[in-house]
């Protein structure tokens, strides 16, 4: 095991890694999660679950949002993590708390300041290796497409991105839209909402950007949890490669995820390791 990168099924790994590789750049694409995947679970010492919690756990708004976020979060939460719960049942449950939680952020005048202040923070930080990962996408042209459940959307990505220097022409996001008045405070957010439930590269062909993967048939799929593999359901790829990102080495986590990913960076690890096997 090299750069904390545990293998699967080596021959697998090193099978499907050959095919990419001989294919070349002009046929990949990456596919990603963001939370805690593309960032890091850790930030000084303190686990940072998603952009959402720094915007929940300090103090952004008014009205007990913070209370009240936590509450929906810790009963919403255990759902979200169950794998053995179809993801056609789970996605009821994702719709309604994101329904819940953007009725919240109006009556809590969340405004684009806030996303701002968030993405700005210095509380979510991407993993250690980033800037080589997003240089060498930018470089060999190797489009990365963002797909995040993530209840602050699209706006907190693109500037958490900007903000650090990383954003750039090859990169896409699909997320969460949410609208803004003109006095900057949330009105609300598109629908159909993502959530863990329903990320998938079947809705890209409504993007713009589609016809730029469409022909990019071998895709490295960079995830979290067991159900964001299901990201590419829907797309006719030749050759995948999927990889989980792990906070810590618990076993029991570790076989989990064993079951659906190629290799599993652990212990909260640099990206480096798929940089490495990209070209």
């Amino acid at each position: 095991m090299i750069d904390n990168l545990l293998i699967t099924n080596q021959k697998h790994f090193d099978s499907t890694l050959a095919h990419i590789r001989k294919d070349g750049a002009k046929c990949l694409h990456v596919l990603a999660d963001f939370d805690r995947t593309l960032t890091k679970i850790y930030v000084d010492g303190k686990e940072v679950p998603s952009i959402i919690s720094v915007l929940r756990d300090n103090e952004y708004l008014s009205n007990n949002y913070a209370e009240r976020a936590h509450e929906l979060a810790n009963y919403y939460l255990p759902i979200s993590n169950d794998t053995k719960m179809p993801l056609k049942e789970k996605a009821k449950f994702m719709s309604e708390w994101w329904q819940k939680h953007f009725d919240l952020f109006v009556e809590c005048k969340l405004n684009i300041n806030d996303i701002k202040r968030v993405a700005t923070s210095g509380k979510i930080q991407l993993r250690e290796g980033s800037k080589e990962f997003f240089d060498l996408l930018r470089t060999h042209n190797i489009p990365l497409v963002i797909i995040s459940a993530s209840g602050l959307g699209v706006d907190s990505i693109r500037l958490l991105l900007e903000h650090g220097g990383f954003m750039s022409s090859n990169i896409f996001i699909v997320s969460n839209r949410l609208k803004w008045g003109a006095d900057g405070n949330f009105t609300e957010a598109e629908k159909p909402y993502v959530h863990c439930a329903n990320k998938d590269e079947t809705v890209l062909n409504a993007f713009s950007f589609f016809d730029q993967i469409e022909d990019r048939k071998n895709v490295l799929l960079l995830g979290d949890n067991a159900d964001d593999v299901e990201m590419v359901s829907g797309f006719e790829y030749d050759n995948l490669l999927k990889i989980g990102f792990l906070k810590n080495d618990d076993d029991r986590a570790i076989l989990e995820h064993q079951k659906v990913y190629d290799a599993l960076i652990l212990d909260d690890g640099s990206i480096s390791p798929v940089s490495k096997i990209i070209i």
